[in-house]
């Protein structure tokens, strides 16, 4: 191997340098702009690359996300013709469920409520709804999802789990199709968006959608920034037929501070923390897959580019 190239909207290489060192000290790190012969380049490993930017490297063998999502990488109409590959980390579906968990909780015990009685300095409890009579709808029963939803399940909820094609859950009910997700947006108290980014799913939270939920409902968003139309759920929010939403991508990152969801009383905001890999996990799996390359062995995690993850 050569040299692992480094998208250039993050400072990956300084960020992955001793990640990278402590799994193979002869494997060289460059950013674009470091690279002095493009044709030295083997692998890249990027998040959100300039369009075209990948092209320039004609012997480029894989590209690896350093995440999960490859929708940013995908979406390069110039991408070359090379497998792109994602991370895959157990522990971060954990973190995924735990995070999903405190905002079911958050919603179901009004906790938004709360807040702004202390503000106010009022003392009042609020009516009390237990986790069995809070129902979790969960878009999408990949990995992420799927461990979610059993993590749910397991304390009590009841949730529901829309899915491409059928398949059993431990304590979930599992939908399918349109006429699936038309009865889980009826039901669902609170609605987590795992889903990956394809073109079926672009747009797919929009005005007709959050008018299918259930009235009261909350939204809490964790798939991708593009998944929302953010107009239309700020209109469902004022409206009052949603309660509100938790909101951890958005279509412009980082937020800018003048968007309206930093104050608007019905958002929570954060900063698309919900789970992250490690950068061991990520020099580890992007090596395997170099090295799977060079051999010519299957290389793991590839994505479906036509499914688009």
């Amino acid at each position: 191997m050569n040299g692992v190239l480094v998208s250039a909207t993050l400072k990956l290489d300084r960020l992955f340098r001793q990640a990278f060192a402590a799994e193979d000290s002869s494997v060289e790190l460059f950013s674009p702009e470091g690279v002095r012969d493009p044709a030295a380049i083997d692998f890249a490993l990027a998040w959100r690359p300039p369009h075209g930017i990948l092209k320039r490297y004609p012997n480029l063998k894989v590209v690896c996300s350093i995440a999960a999502g490859v929708d940013n990488i995908l979406a390069d109409p110039e991408l070359p013709n090379v497998p792109v590959v994602r991370m895959v980390d157990p522990e971060q579906a954990e973190t995924m469920a735990l995070f999903v968990i405190w905002h079911v909780i958050w919603y179901q015990r009004r906790f938004d409520l709360y807040l702004e009685q202390q503000a106010k300095r009022v003392w009042q409890r609020q009516p009390q709804r237990s986790a069995g009579e809070t129902t979790v709808g969960i878009l999408g029963l990949g990995r992420m999802g799927a461990v979610a939803a059993e993590r749910l399940a397991g304390l009590g909820y009841p949730v529901i789990g829309w899915a491409r094609g059928p398949r059993e859950l431990p304590g979930v009910e599992v939908v399918t199709g349109s006429e699936g997700l038309k009865t889980l947006l009826a039901r669902a108290d609170a609605l987590v968006n795992l889903l990956p980014l394809t073109a079926e799913t672009n747009g797919l939270l929009d005005a007709d959608f959050f008018a299918t939920m259930k009235p009261g409902a909350y939204l809490i968003q964790m798939g991708r920034g593009p998944h929302l139309v953010e107009t239309d759920l700020l209109s469902a929010i004022d409206s009052g037929h949603l309660t509100g939403a938790s909101l951890d991508v958005f279509e412009e990152e980082p937020l800018p501070p003048e968007h309206a969801f930093w104050a608007h009383p019905g958002v929570l905001v954060t900063p698309h923390c919900a789970s992250d890999v490690t950068t061991g996990l990520v020099a580890a799996q992007t090596l395997a897959a170099a090295r799977a390359a060079v051999s010519g062995r299957p290389i793991p995690n590839v994505v479906d580019k036509t499914a688009g993850y």
